[in-house]
């Protein structure tokens, strides 16, 4: 639920979720409902392929937008080690840029 049910601020949306509204968590999602680009699906393998260190780094950044700095003190990880594996997400597509912070794609 995006908000508490007995919460006046969350009836609105709880009530297009009671009829059958999709949620919209990113832009992907609006440009999905809009036949404009498809969902890819996030399987196993896609996860089981990473290395440890990129492991690492995608629980460090977690579900919200991070720099590149928070990152390395959140992860410990030398500068040269995170930027490799921040490289390697980027380009399988599990981190994307948004502006100058770090954002978790799947």
């Amino acid at each position: 639920m995006p908000g508490p049910v007995g919460s006046a601020s969350s009836i609105g949306t709880n009530q297009l979720i009671s009829e059958g509204c999709a949620p919209c968590r990113d832009a992907d999602d609006v440009l999905v409902a809009l036949g404009l680009a498809q969902r890819t699906a996030v399987v196993a393998s896609d996860l089981a392929s990473l290395s440890d260190v990129e492991e690492e780094v995608l629980d460090q950044i977690g579900w919200s937008p991070i720099s590149f700095e928070r990152l390395i003190e959140r992860s410990g990880l030398p500068l040269g080690t995170a930027a490799l594996a921040v490289a390697a997400l980027g380009a399988s597509g599990h981190i994307g840029l948004l502006g100058d912070m770090i954002e978790r794609r799947r």
